[in-house]
């Protein structure tokens, strides 16, 4: 019997075991056979296990990049929830800004407070500066504006920050006409250059012009505040810059360390009027009343009466109607946390039955607002 894979074979006698083993040439030529078979075997799993190891680690490889895209991704996404602030308009990060050399960063080589704001606000956002130095409302009103309402036209610009009035006090130009100015000037910002949100900021003190004439157009700038459009934005800069004339340069304009503290104010007027109404929580006790009902009815609102520097609360609207609240029938009470309205059942009856919608409104524009119903 010749060399088969029968010689392996454990069932047989020794005899047979014997008989069947092959001579030391075979046996030889056996081994070499085995040795090369062994050796194709073991070139084999190497290759194998090599495959397998490459391909685990691909794709491992794989899932960390998906991973690190998702998580990548993830953050964006958070970073872009963060940053778009909104009410409940299309936001882009690009803002523009109109002034004088107070906006434009005249003259200490210091940085714009336009620019100080948009690196404050974060990643993406960019400011379009169209302060003139030496500019008041008139010239804004009668040619200043048309180039300006280009620039932010093709730079998409929907949110438009305005501070004028310094060079109109020092031209003895009248307050009545610098609101009319500004008033002008925002309607054509809105309808023009479609800006959804106009931020209108108080002008700073300066030791150069008549004190009672800035205090009067500030004063007078809630005049132009519609609470759709146009806000009210920073109200404290007159009173800080009054207080810290030290960063004034020459009594009107800024040093560095002025410029960025304006910057400041104007973020915060710009996160009171875009971001924080978003965050706002407001609640009624209940969204219906019957005529037999007993009970108040309360509407809260998670903003204080003093909020931001805001004075006040502009009024309480039922139906958009202003309504007195004379402490009996109409309750407001506000703290630092919030305002809390409370109307009695006895006003609640002489309402007509069906919906109604009741407001708070404050100085800077913003409003928050709820529905109840009357019901037989």
């Amino acid at each position: 019997m010749g060399y088969n894979k029968t010689v392996y074979r454990t069932n047989l006698n020794s005899k047979v075991k014997k008989s069947l083993k092959p001579s030391a040439n075979k046996r030889h030529h056996a081994k070499r056979i085995l040795s090369g078979l062994l050796f194709v075997g073991a070139l084999f799993g190497a290759a194998l296990i090599a495959w397998y190891v490459n391909s685990v680690v691909s794709k491992d490889k794989i899932n960390k990049g998906q991973s690190s895209r998702l998580a990548s991704t993830g953050k964006a996404e958070e970073s872009l929830k963060v940053n778009n602030f909104s009410l409940d308009i299309p936001y882009s990060k690009t803002i523009g800004f109109v002034g004088d050399s107070l906006t434009y960063g005249c003259c200490a080589k210091a940085t714009p407070a336009p620019t100080d704001e948009v690196k404050m606000l974060g990643e993406g956002y960019k400011a379009i500066n169209t302060g003139l130095n030496g500019s008041t409302t008139t010239d804004w009103r009668d040619h200043l504006l048309s180039d300006a309402l280009t620039k932010f036209k093709d730079n998409k610009v929907e949110i438009v920050q305005i501070m004028l009035g310094t060079n109109d006090v020092g031209q003895r130009i009248p307050a009545d006409e610098t609101i009319s100015n500004l008033r002008n000037i925002t309607e054509r910002l809105r309808d023009e250059a479609d800006a959804k949100v106009i931020i209108i900021n108080e002008v700073p003190f300066t030791s150069h012009n008549d004190d009672v004439k800035m205090r009067e157009i500030n004063a007078r700038l809630p005049e132009l505040v519609d609470g759709k459009t146009v806000f009210l934005g920073d109200r404290a800069a007159y009173d800080y810059f009054a207080k810290n004339q030290s960063l004034l340069v020459e009594g009107l304009h800024m040093t560095e360390q002025g410029y960025n503290e304006l910057a400041k104010l104007w973020l915060a007027a710009f996160k009171r009027i875009v971001v924080e109404p978003k965050k706002v929580r407001v609640a009624l006790s209940d969204g219906k009343f019957y005529k037999n009902d007993t009970a108040n009815l309360t509407f809260t609102v998670d903003k204080s009466s003093e909020w931001w520097g805001i004075s006040d609360y502009a009024g309480l609207f039922i139906d958009d109607s202003f309504v007195v609240a004379d402490g009996k029938n109409i309750k407001i009470d506000g703290d630092t946390n919030s305002v809390k309205v409370t109307l009695s059942p006895e006003y609640l009856r002489n309402l007509s039955s069906g919906e109604h919608t009741i407001t708070l409104r404050y100085l800077d524009g913003t409003k928050f607002s709820q529905k109840f119903t009357i019901k037989d």
